[in-house]
């Protein structure tokens, strides 16, 4: 078996679109799911930082964090959502893509 032909068997989608609505959902709930458990704890550790540090080494990682969220949504620049959209994926896009 060629290395093409294991990763078609490895990514084949047949399951899935059968269970669509299913995965869909349980997919969004996951996702909100983390996404709260994500804001409580940068929350609780902004909390504990306030505490910990003087106010200038404060301002100081709170301008860094800052920075490092803007860059956080330039990261992919969209490029999984383009992949996810995708009906058929080769493995050499995908070592492209994450390679």
């Amino acid at each position: 078996m060629t290395k093409a032909e294991k990763f078609k068997q490895l990514t084949c989608t047949q399951n899935v679109r059968e269970n669509l609505r299913t995965s869909s959902v349980r997919a969004a709930a996951l996702i909100g799911a983390a996404g709260a458990f994500e804001f409580v704890l940068r929350i609780v550790s902004t909390a504990l930082l306030t505490r910990l540090l003087l106010p200038e080494q404060f301002g100081l990682v709170m301008m860094v964090t800052a920075v490092t969220a803007v860059a956080d949504q330039f990261r992919d620049l969209g490029l999984s959502s383009a992949t996810i959209q995708r009906k058929d994926i080769s493995c050499e896009e995908v070592t492209n893509l994450f390679g």
